[in-house]
């Protein structure tokens, strides 16, 4: 709450602040403001459209609620074409084609996320879901061990940077 009234102060003296403008729709974000933090997001990208952590945060918050999925995607596809070497990025762009259910291309762009970033336990936990999900369709074994395998490493590898993000570990069986 404090937090959230030291911003809005703050853009009252300076109201197109992308970097203000973002704090304060990350925090209405882990406050599960959604649909608040989507408005202060989208007014970020006002200021500027081309802010790769903007459109980034906007589609993955939309994709990991499985809302406008396919917007979503374009955004962190938008992101990640702004700088392709974020394993951030990448890994939305995994993640929004997960919600989408495009699997192999879903696979494909957290792989190279994990190329950039092969400790991060969101990463290895998306790559993990990709891989279950793939399994339960095609019934293809390698791929629920390596799912395994995954959410074992997402387990004992790095913290997440967004607390945000929820590990998807639960959904084994």
């Amino acid at each position: 709450g404090e937090a959230e009234k030291a911003l809005r102060e703050a853009l009252e003296s300076e109201p197109k602040s992308l970097a203000t403008l973002f704090q304060l729709g990350a925090v209405l974000e882990r406050q599960k403001r959604h649909d608040d933090a989507e408005a202060v997001f989208r007014e970020a990208l006002v200021v500027q459209p081309d802010s790769a952590p903007v459109l980034n945060y906007l589609g993955y918050m939309n994709a990991d609620r499985n809302v406008r999925v396919e917007e979503a995607l374009t955004l962190v596809q938008k992101a990640v074409d702004l700088d392709p070497q974020s394993a951030a990025y990448q890994d939305s762009l995994g993640w929004a084609l997960y919600r989408l259910n495009r699997l192999e291309a879903a696979e494909e762009a957290v792989r190279r996320a994990l190329g950039r970033d092969g400790n991060n336990a969101v990463i290895l936990d998306n790559l993990g879901a990709a891989l279950r999900d793939r399994y339960l369709r095609t019934g293809v074994l390698p791929d629920l061990g390596e799912a395994i395998d995954a959410f074992r490493e997402a387990l004992a590898g790095s913290a997440p940077d967004d607390p945000g993000r929820s590990l998807h570990l639960n959904n084994l069986g």
